[in-house]
């Protein structure tokens, strides 16, 4: 697991997320510090992107925040059809 953990912090997905042509929807918790700004970044590189940030979330949304995480999720598939 430490080693997984390590590579993750040089993981580089700029030249991908400018290149994704898939509407794409970013959630991060506004606890989950370490991924703000990383969430951010990606999202201004992605033309076809929305970046939520729900209230009071940590870094697992589906588990602490399953409401919040669905609805975001729903909502933004509404718009895609």
């Amino acid at each position: 697991m430490v080693r997984v953990s390590e590579e993750l912090k040089t993981l580089d997905l700029r030249e991908i997320a400018k290149n994704c042509p898939y509407p794409t929807l970013l959630i991060c918790g506004s606890q989950d510090k370490p991924n703000l700004s990383s969430m951010k970044a990606i999202q201004e590189l992605m033309s076809n992107s929305q970046f939520q940030i729900i209230p009071d979330g940590p870094h697992v949304l589906n588990k602490e925040k399953p409401k919040e995480f669905v609805e975001n999720t729903r909502s933004f598939l509404e718009l895609l059809k």
